[in-house]
């Protein structure tokens, strides 16, 4: 009797699991955190744009450091070839003497040919000159040049290294936002299950009994068990045990699982799992409603009481104790 009570409280217990996953709420409404968390979202995208600018930009600048390098070296080679070559001029100039010169001039058949000479001699001072200080200003625009690039280089190293720093604080921010959008929404889903745990627990008939539970788990602090009603044999097979008004069908007793009427609690057991062949119980059958019923049409059940005690139930017949299993004011209801 007491494996087929547990059986089909296990089912009650599979019913009510199936109504809470329905009533499972959908959690993620928008929220002051996930709105701030798209907000860093976005601010993080932003930064790691910027960085991603400025890293080419430090790349860029890096590239045409090398190449003002590059310039720079030329220009020292330039520089150092013309310096080599006006040498060679001058060392010519002083090894031969002012005479070469005074040579070149005196050399000159007409005054065309000797201003000719003169403007030739005039030309060439004034050229060696002139690519010196040319050089001399492309070496001076490089280094600027290069100083520049040097100065922008470690501008954008700076601002590199900032953003960073931005992102990291950014994505610790979104982390910990996450988590406690985790957390409320855990906390919401929590609270919908209690709501809808109790929403189940009140479409039942009736409310549990507190004191009956604590008595049918602890039976030495129950209340002392209820005077039976007296036993009122009747006196035709037809009325015996139809003296109650039908309160919960069969089909609603099994989905409940256990009700609560007029201070008693009623659970039931199936002769389909325990046959209870040997409770003899006189013109046993199943009537129409679908419990075990004696010939007299009690139904029956099992309890504390002394055998043959009948008890009004809210299930439209009056029960009669045929077996045992239960204390105090808890019944089981044979059925089907």
């Amino acid at each position: 009797m007491k494996s087929g009570t547990s059986f089909f409280k296990s089912l009650g217990a599979i019913l009510l699991t199936g109504v809470l996953v329905m009533c499972t709420p959908t959690v993620g409404h928008a929220t002051e955190l996930e709105e701030k968390a798209d907000s860093l979202s976005n601010q993080l995208k932003d930064l790691e744009k910027e960085l991603s600018q400025t890293t080419a930009s430090i790349n860029n600048v890096v590239d045409e450091i090398e190449e003002q390098k590059m310039n720079l070296l030329n220009a020292e080679d330039n520089k150092d070839k013309q310096y080599d070559d006006m040498k060679l001029r001058i060392k010519y100039m002083y090894e031969n003497g002012t005479s070469s010169m005074l040579q070149i001039l005196l050399e000159s058949n007409s005054i065309a040919s000797l201003e000719a000479n003169i403007e030739y001699i005039k030309v060439i001072t004034e050229y060696d000159n002139e690519m010196l200080q040319k050089y001399r200003e492309a070496y001076r625009d490089v280094e600027a040049k290069s100083g520049e690039l040097q100065g922008k280089r470690t501008e954008l190293a700076e601002l590199q290294t900032s953003l960073e720093k931005k992102i990291s604080g950014v994505q610790t921010a979104l982390t910990d936002t996450k988590s406690e959008i985790e957390k409320e929404q855990k906390a919401a889903l929590e609270a919908e299950l209690a709501k809808a745990k109790a929403l189940a627990e009140a479409a039942s008939p009736s409310a549990p009994n507190t004191d009956n539970v604590v008595a049918e788990n602890n039976p030495s602090e129950s209340n002392p068990e209820p005077s039976p009603a007296p036993e009122q044999p009747p006196t035709a097979p037809s009325p015996g045990g139809s003296g109650t008004e039908m309160l919960y069908t069969l089909d609603e007793f099994l989905f409940s699982g256990r009700i609560y009427w007029n201070e008693y609690e009623f659970t039931y057991y199936s002769q389909s799992v325990l046959p209870g062949g040997g409770l003899s119980i006189p013109g046993r059958h199943v009537n129409a409603d679908g419990y075990v019923s004696d010939g007299d049409g009690y139904i029956c059940l099992a309890g504390s009481a002394d055998k043959g005690t009948v008890y009004d139930t809210p299930f439209g017949y009056q029960g009669k104790i045929y077996d045992r299993g239960t204390s105090g004011n808890h019944l089981d209801v044979y059925i089907r």
